[in-house]
């Protein structure tokens, strides 16, 4: 009888360690570093995000949606550095773990479309728009694809096959500056579309940190799109003779 009580009292402490672990420190640690992850995304410092996002898997507390949402924002992180196979990845896995994460396949898509891969990106756009068909953003690149009329005369259950990408996909755009933060980048955009208004007319700004190593990490701007080389090196020749520095390069 004493055996069994002692056995049975061993049970409810261990039930108890398992209720209690659910809200554990360890949980709140995976949080931090997640919400840690994002603040340092915010402020440009994406290499840093990427550490904070990768301690927070590491710590296995995190659930399956939170899993997802963080991977994805591990994946933002590196395609902004400019690690795409290393985003391609984390999307991937973070639509594992939601398939009908429309977002990640977006943002996947975008990073085929930056390594080169475009029949993939395409691939990638009409899953989500087939997820999110009014998504503002979603229909943008569908229609920057020619995929959105085609898209939108399909129903659910015609299934999406690779399709060939017309050469008028942009592949080029200027890099114009190089500075130590996100904020201060976006202000110098904000300075050259205003001193430039008719060669920087349609264009977006896209920034990039990149880390170089001793030098430390300073964020690229570029302006895009340019749909073929000639273009961007015309307007990049317009930039140069007005003393503005200006580098073509293939995104």
């Amino acid at each position: 009888m004493a055996g069994f009580l002692t056995n049975s009292l061993q049970m409810a402490a261990l039930v108890a360690i398992v209720l209690i672990g659910a809200g554990s420190p360890a949980f709140a640690d995976a949080e931090s570093d997640w919400h840690a992850g994002y603040q340092a995304a915010q402020r440009g410092e994406d290499a840093l995000a990427v550490r904070f996002y990768t301690r927070a898997l590491e710590r296995g507390w995190l659930e399956k949606a939170d899993r997802a949402r963080v991977l994805f924002n591990r994946g933002a992180a590196y395609r902004r550095l400019g690690d795409y196979d290393w985003a391609i990845e984390d999307y991937g896995n973070s639509i594992k773990l939601q398939p009908n994460f429309a977002e990640a396949f977006h943002n996947r898509g975008i990073a085929y479309h930056l390594k080169g891969e475009q029949a993939k990106a395409a691939l990638d756009f009409k899953a989500a728009h087939r997820l999110r068909p009014d998504d503002p953003d979603i229909r943008k690149v569908m229609r920057a694809y020619g995929l959105l009329e085609e898209a939108e005369s399909l129903t659910a259950d015609v299934p999406v096959s690779p399709i060939e990408v017309a050469e008028t996909d942009e592949k080029f755009a200027l890099h114009l500056a190089s500075l130590r933060t996100k904020a201060a980048a976006k202000l110098d955009w904000s300075r050259l579309k205003a001193k430039f208004p008719d060669l920087l007319s349609g264009r977006q700004a896209e920034i990039v940190p990149v880390d170089l190593e001793d030098k430390g990490v300073f964020n690229r701007v570029f302006a895009s799109p340019f749909s073929t080389q000639a273009e961007a090196e015309a307007i990049c020749g317009a930039l140069r003779a007005q003393a503005q520095y200006c580098k073509v390069v293939k995104r």
